[in-house]
C-alpha cells in the first residue's frame, strides 16, 4: 500500500526534486553573477569617460538590474516554467490588503527587533555602501528599494522560482528552499536572517492567492514600514495586537479558483 502511494505521487510529480533544486539554484546564481558584473562595467565604462559622475552611474545601475530581472524572466518562462499558472480570486480585498499592511509593519518591527539582538553581526561593506548611497541620494533609494525590488523580487522568487518547485515538492518545502533562495541571495548574514524569513511570509501569501500583486504589495509594505519604523519611535508592546489583528483578518479570507 505504501509503495503504490508512493508510486502515485512520483507520477504526479512533472520534475524531480533534485533537477527542481538544481535549476533553482543555477538560477539564482546565474542572476547574482549577473547582478554582480554590473561594477565592472561601470568601472570600464566610468574609464572610457561615459560615465564619469555617481549620479549616472546610479541610473545605469537601477537600468542595468532592470534589464538583467527581464533576461532572467524570458529564460525562466520560455525554457524553464513554460506552463501557465492558475489564479486566485479572492472575497474581502478590503480586509485582505489591511491584513497585508498589519503585516508588513509586524514584519519590519521584528526585524528592528531583531537587529538590536544581533549587534556582534556587524553590517556588511554592501550594506554599509548601500546606506551611504540612499543617504546621498534618495531617489536612488525610493526607485530600487520601493519599486525594483518588490516588482523583480517577487516576480522572480515566488512567480518563477516558487511555481517552479512546487512542481518537484509540496508547497511547504518549496515555499522553505525559495526563501532560503532569497535569503542567500543578499548575500550577508545579516540580511540572510531576516530575508529568508520574510520569504517564507511571502511565499504564503503567494501560494495562498496564487495572485503575484498580493506578494508585491506586501514587500512594498514591508519596504515603507521598514522606512517607517527606522524613523519612529517603535514599541514593541504593539506586535501582540498588531499580530492578533493580522491573524484574524487572514482567516476571514476567502478565495477560490479563478474561472
Amino acid at each position: 500500500m505504501f509503495l503504490c502511494r508512493r508510486m502515485i505521487l512520483l507520477k504526479q510529480r512533472e520534475i524531480s526534486i533534485v533537477k527542481a533544486i538544481f535549476i533553482s539554484v543555477f538560477m539564482v546564481l546565474f542572476f547574482e553573477v549577473i547582478l554582480l558584473s554590473q561594477n565592472q562595467i561601470i568601472s570600464l565604462l566610468s574609464s572610457i569617460h561615459l560615465l564619469e559622475s555617481q549620479a549616472s552611474q546610479l541610473v545605469f545601475s537601477i537600468v542595468y538590474q532592470i534589464f538583467s530581472y527581464i533576461i532572467i524572466f524570458f529564460i525562466f518562462k520560455f525554457y524553464i516554467l513554460k506552463a501557465k499558472v492558475e489564479k486566485y480570486k479572492i472575497k474581502g480585498k478590503i480586509f485582505f490588503y489591511f491584513a497585508l499592511i498589519l503585516l508588513a509593519y509586524l514584519l519590519s518591527a521584528s526585524t528592528l527587533s531583531f537587529f538590536t539582538y544581533i549587534k556582534y553581526i556587524p553590517p556588511s561593506d554592501a550594506e554599509r555602501f548601500f546606506e551611504e548611497l540612499i543617504y546621498k541620494y534618495p531617489w536612488y533609494g525610493a526607485i530600487s528599494a520601493l519599486i525594483v525590488a518588490p516588482i523583480c523580487e517577487e516576480i522572480f522568487f515566488r512567480y518563477y522560482v516558487l511555481n517552479y518547485l512546487e512542481k518537484a515538492m509540496k508547497p511547504v518545502y518549496a515555499i522553505i528552499v525559495s526563501a532560503l533562495l532569497f535569503g542567500a541571495f543578499h548575500l550577508n548574514l545579516r540580511q540572510f536572517l531576516f530575508a529568508s524569513v520574510l520569504g517564507v511570509v511571502l511565499g504564503m501569501v503567494y501560494h495562498k492567492t496564487k495572485d503575484i500583486k498580493h506578494s508585491i504589495f506586501l514587500h512594498f509594505a514591508f519596504n515603507i514600514a521598514s522606512f517607517l519604523n527606522t524613523v519612529l519611535l517603535f514599541e514593541p508592546i504593539l506586535i501582540i495586537p498588531i499580530t492578533v489583528l493580522a491573524v484574524y483578518l487572514f482567516s476571514r479570507l476567502n478565495v477560490r479558483v479563478e474561472e
